[in-house]
């Protein structure tokens, strides 16, 4: 019997999120939560956060939060986990990306068609990891991280929090990104990051 989920969030990254849960097979979307729209072409929504909190109030859910920008996923996340409500986040893992058994895959995270993430990697919670991205062997991807696609992370390389990176970008192996970076599309990082900060070019250079 499949479970039932509701979807966070009704604009373009939901619908990754949706190819990807009917693809599994495995849950059954009973609407999604949307703070500006009403309707959305065939997507039946439900209410905003506001409703979510007063519907399901000391009940159990199973949500999936579709939102591309992580600082507006983190927002509303953490603002769920202090609700009454019983909640479990659900990750989910596309048939189509190449998972190494033991990787950890945390709560609320997303594994899109065609990426690759290699044996003994962490993957933290409500991440992306993206369409043709590849995370090697021994890295650590913590909470909120966006892996755009056709990233290459490098061996043994951390990601700490809030960081994205974008299209195309490529990470040397044992490299530490502090958090809340953004790497600029097509980047080369061959140093450790500093928090709090964005880098650019080939090899990648600190902007600001």
């Amino acid at each position: 019997m499949k479970k039932k989920i509701i979807i966070i969030g009704s604009g373009g990254h939901s619908n990754i999120a949706i190819q990807e849960i009917y693809k599994i097979n495995k849950f059954n979307i009973i609407g999604f939560i949307d703070e500006k729209k009403k309707f959305q072409n065939d997507k039946k929504i439900l209410g905003n956060i506001k409703f979510l909190e007063d519907k399901f109030n000391n009940k159990k859910v199973n949500l999936f939060c579709a939102i591309g920008d992580q600082k507006v996923r983190k927002r509303i996340v953490k603002r769920l986990n202090k609700s009454k409500i019983k909640i479990t986040w659900i990750k989910i893992i596309s048939k189509e990306s190449i998972v190494y058994k033991n990787v950890k895959i945390d709560e609320g995270s997303l594994i899109i068609s065609g990426a690759v993430v290699n044996i003994n990697s962490v993957i933290g919670k409500h991440c992306i990891i993206n369409t043709n991205s590849s995370i090697d062997h021994d890295c650590i991807i913590k909470d909120f991280v966006n892996i755009s696609p056709g990233v290459s992370v490098g061996g043994t390389t951390k990601i700490d929090s809030d960081c994205f990176l974008g299209i195309g970008a490529s990470i040397k192996e044992k490299i530490h990104i502090k958090s809340n970076v953004v790497i600029g599309a097509n980047s080369f990082v061959n140093k450790n990051c500093l928090k709090n900060s964005k880098y650019l070019g080939i090899p990648a250079k600190k902007k600001w």
